[in-house]
């Protein structure tokens, strides 16, 4: 399900699971899961925090110094988020896996600007394998593939 290294569920106190999917462990806090697998759209607020580093409060959902306000729709009646109110409003993307019968959280992209705007690479002049300067954009229009590497 996770095309990732590694997987490892966490059992919550009412029987559902939350899946974190990462390389490797679960990174320890502040650091969150690269997504979360969830297989009810309303979460308990303490798990939706420990997962996401989003805390509910009476001014909306915080997250260090960025508070987002909330509708009163973002809590279901028994007290549990709706993640389907949450998620667009976090910015972060929530996709439906019939099959599994599982939802995906991504982590937010809007709010940080860890997102891509566009699919256009930014015009870059390096040398190329005799020195000479060459120019990223002098390929617009075709497929490029770019390959990084470094020593370190």
């Amino acid at each position: 399900m996770c095309p990732l290294v590694s997987t490892r569920a966490l059992p919550t106190d009412d029987g559902r699971q939350w899946i974190a999917c990462g390389p490797g462990e679960i990174p320890p806090a502040p650091q969150y899961p690269r997504a979360v697998l969830l297989d009810d759209l309303k979460v308990d607020p303490d798990e939706f925090a420990a997962r996401t580093g989003w805390v509910v409060k009476p001014e909306g959902a915080c997250k260090g110094d960025i508070c987002v306000p909330l509708p009163e729709t973002a809590r279901a009646a028994d007290g549990r988020l709706d993640v389907a109110v949450l998620a667009p409003r976090l910015g972060m993307p929530l996709l439906r896996d019939d099959g599994a019968g599982v939802w995906a959280l991504g982590p937010e992209t809007g709010l940080t600007g860890r997102a891509l705007t566009t699919a256009t690479a930014p015009d870059l002049t390096l040398p190329d394998v005799n020195g000479a300067p060459f120019r990223l954009s002098s390929l617009r229009g075709q497929k490029v593939v770019m390959v990084a590497w470094a020593s370190w």
